[in-house]
């Protein structure tokens, strides 16, 4: 199986020369966490962008000075093993597909190279993908205490834990983006809008990427009344194909690692699996 089975053709993409703002609009509009960047005039690929980019470097408003350039990318006829490759070496989650001149033809994500995980039925057990590290979190932590502490770890996503150590949710930070306060700043919103009319849920969805840190105010109140409850897991001993098949089926990039007795042992993400790839 090449790239080119498995690839987007014609991706959505960022211009250079472009502002924030521009970046703003596409990701509010398309809900992609990053982007090709091609040069406006040539359509020749430049670079990528992604939320990160942005909330990183809170002070620049120039696409070319935001976004990574020269970036790592796969052509057509690279095959999966090669793409997962790269994926993990540079530890990124996507690659623009060029073609022999330079222009920007398609995209492939780690999410699209699972599939070939689930196609081939993977019998591996998912303990041996594990990487870690993994911390849960008490379900009565503030919220702006987890906040400090994704800061700080830049992990991004807890399972969550009652007081008998019991599994009981999940919680990334977009969960507690989402729960910010930025009620004083939606004025700024209306100022990039055009003729375009997003939704709530959309502006809040990446707003946390668009202003500086400090601008949002994280409540106190406990996680638990935000997380998600209904959190899926998965067996350590499964064979991470069904891993796969789970994240792809729910859209979702990580899964909490249960024992037989239902305790948590771990966490897997979708850039873990990646690496069944090469095995196979």
């Amino acid at each position: 199986m090449r790239v080119k089975d498995i690839m987007t053709e014609n991706p959505i993409y960022v211009e250079v020369p472009g502002s924030r703002d521009d970046v703003i609009k596409i990701m509010l509009k398309y809900q992609y966490s990053g982007y090709p960047v091609v040069d406006r005039h040539t359509k020749k690929l430049v670079g990528i962008i992604t939320r990160k980019d942005l909330l990183n470097k809170p002070n620049e408003d120039q696409v070319a000075l935001l976004m990574t350039p020269n970036p790592i990318v796969a052509v057509p006829k690279e095959s999966i093993k090669s793409a997962a490759r790269k994926m993990l070496k540079h530890n990124i989650h996507r690659l623009p597909v060029v073609d022999s001149l330079g222009n920007l033809i398609g995209i492939v994500t780690d999410r699209d190279l699972i599939r070939y995980i689930v196609v081939k039925k993977i019998e591996d057990p998912v303990i041996n993908y594990m990487k870690g590290p993994c911390i849960p979190i008490y379900f009565e932590t503030p919220a702006n205490v987890l906040m400090e502490i994704i800061r700080v770890s830049r992990m991004y996503a807890f399972p969550v834990i009652d007081e008998n150590a019991n599994l009981v949710g999940i919680i990334t930070d977009r969960d507690l983006l989402s729960e910010a306060e930025i009620r004083d700043i939606i004025i700024d919103v209306q100022e990039i809008e055009s003729e375009d009319e997003y939704s709530w849920e959309g502006i809040r969805n990446i707003l946390p990427y668009y202003y500086i840190r400090e601008e949002l105010t994280i409540p106190k109140k406990p996680i638990k009344d935000f997380m998600v409850k209904n959190v899926r897991t998965i067996y350590q001993k499964a064979p991470v194909w069904e891993a796969a098949d789970q994240m792809i089926k729910y859209d979702i990039d990580q899964l909490p690692v249960i024992d037989h007795h239902n305790k948590l042992v771990g966490m897997i993400t979708i850039h873990d699996i990646l690496a069944a790839i090469l095995k196979h």
